[in-house]
């Protein structure tokens, strides 16, 4: 049996590739890592990992049990896709494919974004499925909270009112004016 709660007498780390083991049959605890604990156990090192851990996995992934395959393996976080063969051997990333966050440039042309192609691995574009990001002006698409196509200072991202990209520059809140869609009126001097 294999707990993960806390106690104050036992050591809070634990070696890599073992886990903290409580047999309440021996009476015992230690680090340790089986086989038979096939949710734990990642089998190309023999080594034991905490679910939803950075566990033995490449960039952008993390260590999970894939319950329809029956066994653990290397899943990209939800915002990220892997890299393509070809982009991963350039990358050096070894036997396991590297994941890439969605909507951030990473390795693709000015202008472009990673976005999820038809097999679910990376590709670079700028469609209409990334309006969000799409810049009129320059005709392309930008990683939001970045300056982007934005004058210094101002950072690109979603209006917090209308949704569409827009420049905001930083300290404009709702409290000062600064996102509101209708028009401030100005009083009459009398």
């Amino acid at each position: 049996m294999i707990h993960k709660k806390k106690y104050s007498n036992i050591p809070p780390t634990h070696p890599e590739g073992k886990l903290f083991y409580l047999d309440p049959d021996a009476g015992g605890t230690g680090c340790h890592c089986r086989r038979d604990w096939s949710v734990y156990h990642w089998a190309p090192t023999d080594e034991c990992f905490e679910q939803e851990s950075p566990g033995p996995c490449a960039t952008g992934r993390y260590f999970a049990y894939n319950a329809s395959a029956g066994r653990t393996e290397c899943a990209c976080f939800k915002n990220f896709v892997p890299l393509r063969k070809e982009e991963e051997e350039e990358q050096g990333e070894g036997d396991e494919t590297a994941c890439v966050e969605l909507h951030t440039r990473a390795h693709c042309p000015k202008g472009q974004l990673i976005v999820s192609g038809e097999d679910g691995r990376a590709d670079c574009d700028c469609g209409p499925h990334v309006s969000a990001h799409f810049w009129p002006e320059d005709g392309a698409c930008h990683q939001h909270y970045t300056r982007g196509p934005c004058a210094k200072g101002e950072q690109f991202r979603p209006h917090p009112v209308t949704g569409r990209p827009a420049c905001i520059l930083w300290g404009r809140t709702a409290l000062t004016g600064g996102y509101s869609k209708k028009k401030k009126r100005r009083r009459r001097r009398r």
